[in-house]
């Protein structure tokens, strides 16, 4: 039997629906969950998101298989019976999910979490009117859970803190896992866990939160791994911002279990490692993410393969230029960035090449750009990639870059580390995108579903602005949003749709006649316009395909176009 227990309290960002062997292990019998978002407390301060991060969860739960009740702020009557009725439920063999969302408090060294009617006047009565943190465990324990999972984001201020009340004290305290369990908090004894990096980070999700999610999507995964790469992404996230946050990870689990099955039974996941280990293995695992240098880009290995490239004559938006379909066989493994190259490391390449970009060298012209002041596209002076007319930090993909600045980087790279770094070819770029898929876009055919996935045109409006042709749902975002924000693909690829219009090598032609079979990008003829891909934050259901193309010169730059690495494999 699995039981996973995720006591919660930040913004969760919904994850896509995925294979329903989401948490695979021999001889599992039914999926079932229970999920309780607090937000409306009557006694404490209330809070913001934890209605929002309880519907996220359980939605992503019913995609990975799971039978979910979900219980929006919930007394402590109605707590007490929901979690009575989960205990019943559940039978020797089965998978089970207990998430909290809400304030947690500790008393004496235990745990506890807090219903909305709360409003003990003494730690004796918040004993007896909370829900011990160890009694669920123990639940599960005594349910003969093989591996239990407890995930605990209630590293807020103490909720009694300033109501006159010595309650309790900041944080929660650390606990002692069965055998078969495992528990981590999201920030370390005393410390607060962050809810976003900066004034302009504007995720919905608190840091931990993000990349939980983030990483739980990664195919072939254990979760063991799942929980440190977790705690080594948020420890320097938190380090940039002057924060320390620390996740805590008590681990006395059996064995490896999965939220994500091994994508065509390939080797799991390892964290990202550097370029040297992996070369004493001559060879690069389909899945594996590595650096070649500390601050070098994370790259993803790609698998060798065949695909139908272009779209068929049926598919709603498809322009004539997407045809004649035609089989492409990438016939060598090959790499590509895990995510869209980030302004933090576009800087450090002028910063140490002194390079200057055509937008720079043609300041007077500046970068092609949606203002906000005219609410209109058009060449804007003074615009750049530091500069793009939106506030950015450097977790946002890097834009108001030509085809020129994007090929003068990967040089750069190439040199400094002495690796194959190039531009992807046009067809290795819309083989990783679908990642083995024959749908209009990665995640499916339906537009409405974007949100999940990709930073597009959407309901999200800025200041009241919105365009006429968008997606009926809401992204969070309405200029980009910082890279990895959403739902990775099969390849564990993020943003292969929407944020930015990607850069690739090839020189563009309105059709693929003649286009070559094998994955290498189309060169020669006067080459007057290079090809961009997958679609960006302001793009409409029509661009928002893996199909879509379009090209442009090659020292145009748009505050809507970036670019992704590729390097070649041994």
């Amino acid at each position: 039997m699995i039981a996973i227990l995720l006591v919660w309290s930040g913004a969760l960002q919904p994850v896509a629906a995925a294979d329903a062997r989401n948490l695979i292990v021999e001889g599992r019998s039914q999926r079932l969950a229970l999920v309780i978002g607090n937000d409306s407390y009557r006694h404490v301060p209330k809070l913001d998101n934890a209605r929002a991060d309880a519907r996220a969860l359980a939605k992503a739960l019913e995609a990975a298989g799971f039978v979910v009740t979900l219980k929006l702020d919930v007394d402590q009557k109605a707590m007490e019976r929901a979690l009575r009725a989960f205990k019943a439920q559940l039978v020797g063999g089965d998978e089970a999910v207990f998430y909290f969302s809400g304030h947690g408090v500790q008393l004496a060294g235990e745990n506890f979490l807090l219903p909305v009617d709360i409003g003990g006047q003494t730690a004796d009565q918040v004993r007896d009117d909370a829900v011990g943190l160890q009694r669920v465990l123990d639940d599960l324990h005594d349910q003969k859970a093989r591996f239990s999972l407890a995930i605990i984001d209630a590293c807020r201020d103490n909720p009694f803190k300033g109501l006159g009340k010595a309650i309790g004290g900041r944080g929660l305290a650390a606990t002692a896992p069965a055998t078969g369990q495992m528990v981590i908090y999201a920030a370390g004894t005393g410390q607060q866990a962050l809810d976003r990096l900066n004034e302009q980070d504007r995720n919905p999700n608190g840091l931990f939160a993000r990349e939980f999610l983030k990483e739980m999507s990664r195919p072939g995964v254990p979760v063991s791994q799942v929980l440190r790469n977790v705690r080594s992404e948020v420890v320097r996230l938190a380090r940039t911002v002057g924060h320390e946050q620390v996740p805590a990870l008590y681990d006395q689990a059996i064995g490896d279990f999965y939220f994500r099955p091994p994508v065509d039974e390939a080797p799991a996941h390892a964290p990202v490692v550097t370029a040297p280990p992996l070369a004493a293995r001559a060879a690069y695992a389909s899945g594996t993410v590595f650096r070649d240098c500390p601050d070098c880009p994370e790259m993803v290995a790609i698998p060798a393969g065949e695909f139908s490239m272009g779209s068929p004559a049926s598919e709603e938006g498809r322009g004539k230029d997407e045809g004649p379909q035609h089989q492409v066989r990438i016939g060598k493994a090959f790499a590509l960035g895990r995510k869209e190259l980030t302004v933090g490391e576009f800087g450090r390449f002028v910063q140490a090449s002194g390079y200057r970009t055509s937008a720079e060298k043609d300041a007077g012209k500046g970068c092609y750009a949606w203002d906000k002041s005219d609410g209109k596209w058009d060449w804007r002076a003074g615009r750049k990639w530091s500069e793009p007319g939106y506030a950015q930090g450097e977790q946002q993909p890097v834009a108001c870059v030509s085809w020129d600045d994007a090929r003068a980087y990967v040089q750069w790279l190439a040199k400094e580390t002495g690796q194959g770094y190039r531009l992807p070819s046009e067809a290795e770029w819309e083989y990783a995108a679908r990642a083995g898929g024959k749908t209009a876009r990665p995640w499916g055919d339906n537009p409405k579903d974007a949100c999940s996935h990709a930073n597009v045109a959407d309901n999200t409006t800025y200041e009241g602005t919105s365009w006429e042709l968008k997606h009926d749902c809401s992204d969070g975002y309405w200029f980009p949003a910082p890279v990895a924000s959403y739902q990775a693909n099969r390849f564990g690829l993020y943003d292969m749709i929407g944020n930015v219009w990607e850069w690739v090598q090839d020189c563009y032609q309105d059709s693929y006649t003649g286009a070559p079979a094998d994955g290498s990008a189309r060169e020669g003829g006067k080459c007057e316009a290079r090809v961009l891909r997958g679609g960006s934050w302001d793009g409409k259901p029509q661009y928002a395909r893996s199909a879509f193309r379009f090209g442009d010169a090659p020292a145009n730059r748009f505050n809507v176009s970036g670019f992704r690495l590729a390097r070649t494999l041994p």
